[in-house]
């Protein structure tokens, strides 16, 4: 019997890791797709995912019909046929999803990453840009760091030294052209042709026309797109495990909050009040003109006591029910 029940406990174990495994991956997809819509509803894509195949089944039958002049030849071809119209449309579908949410799941990692670099201390900075870099190839030379949070940097990329300019904006402000140009004229007088800056938002127009214009030099521009885009390079992105934990921890958070929502409001404590309140409205209806207007709000408050009664009973009755197979077993 104890061979019995432990190999019971191992199945339902095994039973409850597939459900939540299975609840899992249909919310990650749910809230990766839903935010990547065609702008169609969600009523709308059903009527298109039914329609199409029976306009399919429809015109096949019609064809074979035709061809055939035999009513059940055509209508078993029309059921192949549709039936193949499914499952290559399936395919693209599920083809579709798997990039939406690739996709997708790079744009929340690349918000993520950029999130936690606004946030990090000058020390912190700097360690991830050497990181970063260094990741992509560069050997880092030298550094020199200001007050202004820019951090100089002399790297060496295949065989050529390379000076670089992070500048740190905490604020969704472009970088301006006298910034450029104040760079620009130190690597003038250190005797460099070429150089990097490297911000955290991005530059403004002026700022590119100066590029195409300053033919002395060539400036590489690296904004906040390109940089996150380097940062993936390095290898220095979430995985898609972090992102679906940290996107799934984030789906948990907001369904407590809605809990919460719903439970102060269907609170056993507050039936009785609405209750009250809707009496207390269909009374006050009577000695004011806009009475409809009270009417239709004491009913509400009705329907809203009598749904909290009803979850109330509900809940209670499903918690007497509720059936552990462990527990069973172990008695």
């Amino acid at each position: 019997m104890n061979k019995y029940n432990e190999v019971t406990k191992y199945f339902m174990k095994q039973l409850k890791i597939h459900i939540h495994q299975n609840r899992t991956n249909k919310k990650l997809k749910k809230y990766y797709v839903e935010r990547k819509t065609d702008g169609r509803s969600s009523l709308g894509k059903i009527f298109d995912y039914i329609g199409s195949r029976i306009i399919v089944f429809f015109s096949g039958l019609l064809f074979f019909l035709i061809m055939s002049k035999q009513l059940f030849t055509a209508v078993l071809l029309s059921i192949l046929l549709t039936s193949l119209f499914h499952i290559i449309d399936i395919r693209i579908r599920n083809k579709k999803i798997t990039e939406i949410i690739n996709q997708r799941r790079k744009y929340l990692a690349s918000q993520r990453v950029y999130k936690e670099l606004m946030g990090k201390k000058p020390e912190e900075i700097h360690s991830f840009i050497c990181q970063v870099f260094e990741n992509v190839g560069f050997q880092r030379l030298t550094e020199e760091k200001n007050e202004d949070k820019e951090i100089y940097y002399l790297f060496k990329y295949n065989e050529t030294n390379l000076p670089a300019l992070f500048k740190m904006n905490r604020y969704d402000e472009n970088t301006q052209l006298k910034e450029l140009e104040r760079y620009s004229e130190r690597l003038r007088k250190k005797g460099f042709k070429k150089g990097i800056m490297i911000v955290t938002t991005d530059f403004t127009k002026e700022c590119y026309d100066f590029i195409e214009r300053n033919i002395e030099q060539k400036l590489i521009l690296i904004e906040k797109e390109k940089l996150l885009k380097i940062i993936d390079k390095a290898g220095l992105f979430p995985t898609d495990q972090e992102m679906d934990k940290y996107i799934f921890d984030r789906i948990e958070k907001r369904e407590r909050k809605m809990a919460a929502y719903r439970d102060a409001l269907l609170s056993k404590s507050k039936a009785t009040r609405y209750v009250v309140l809707a009496f207390f409205l269909l009374l006050w209806s009577r000695f004011t003109p806009y009475s409809n207007y009270y009417n239709i709000m004491a009913l509400l408050l009705f329907a809203l006591a009598i749904l909290t009664f009803y979850c109330n009973i509900k809940g209670k009755v499903d918690s007497e029910k509720e059936f552990n197979l462990e527990q069973f077993i172990e008695g």
